[in-house]
């Protein structure tokens, strides 16, 4: 799951290396959610 904490819960479907980007301070971000649902 991605964001568990929130309802309803996402799934990225489509996480690899290339879909994590870092951020200013390292921190990683997924990109690409195009194929993300919502699971209940």
């Amino acid at each position: 799951y991605l964001h568990e904490v929130c309802s309803p819960s996402v799934i990225h479907r489509d996480i690899k290396s290339a879909n994590i980007l870092l951020d200013a301070e390292l921190n990683p971000r997924l990109s690409d959610c195009g194929f993300a649902a919502f699971y209940q």
